[in-house]
């Protein structure tokens, strides 16, 4: 599969708490995937690194329609309050990942896809002056 993200390309710093990692799945290059979709897709078909088991970190799947053929499938990425800053989060997918139906090549990509969380740091302004 290929991985692609609204928040950002690989390697991007991210300033939002949700992240939608796409996993565009196609054979030699031809979406969508005719005559067989692509099933059994889950959180456990993704392969996570760095930050993905910590505190405040959720991940859910769901799967996309190309022209009514299941050929792409959404890693969700939650991160709350507790979430740790600068954290980088890796994702990959190996060769015939866990309940993927047909059995999938590996991503392409060489290396994992990377983001790394950078929260919106606050600014706090006063329109008292200081007192002598």
């Amino acid at each position: 599969p290929v991985f692609t993200s609204s928040v950002g390309v690989d390697g991007s710093s991210v300033d939002t708490n949700m992240w939608d990692i796409t996993a565009t799945f196609s054979r030699d290059g031809v979406v969508p995937l005719v005559p067989a979709p692509v099933t059994g897709v889950t959180v456990s078909s993704f392969t996570c690194g760095g930050g993905c088991t910590e505190t405040g970190v959720s991940l859910s799947v769901s799967d996309v329609s190309v022209s009514d053929v299941l050929s792409a499938w959404v890693l969700h990425v939650v991160l709350d309050s507790t979430a740790r800053s600068g954290m980088t989060l890796y994702f990959d997918m190996e060769e015939a990942a866990a309940g993927v139906s047909p059995p999938n090549k590996a991503r392409e990509a060489s290396g994992s896809y990377a983001l790394t969380w950078t929260p919106p740091t606050p600014t706090i302004t006063s329109s008292v002056s200081a007192m002598s």
